[in-house]
């Protein structure tokens, strides 16, 4: 699935990096809501969006599938807690 932001498509397998500030980054994540395909990073002044491909998708299902498995019999709890942003303001970082 291609992403389109304004007058930018990333389409699967692109990376584009992009100088924005802080403010802007957060900016963009609300924009992009939570339910998005897209993998963001933060670096001091960099934003980096990269669009996976279908076979990253694909791979990462299967091995969630996997861990289900064994840790249901392994008799263990899980918790899902689907795609998850981490950002830190006062390093100007987020992944």
């Amino acid at each position: 699935m291609s992403i389109n932001y304004g007058r930018l498509v990333i389409n699967p397998g692109q990376t584009v990096i992009l100088q924005a500030n802080w403010d802007e980054c957060n900016e963009f994540l609300e924009e992009l809501g939570d339910r998005r395909s897209s993998l963001i990073a933060y670096d001091n002044g960099l934003l980096s969006i990269m669009v996976p491909l279908p076979e990253y998708e694909s791979a990462k299902e299967n091995l969630g599938d996997f861990i289900e498995v064994l840790l249901e019999e392994l008799e263990m709890d899980r918790y899902a807690l689907g795609s998850t942003t981490f950002i830190n303001a006062e390093t100007l970082k987020g992944v």
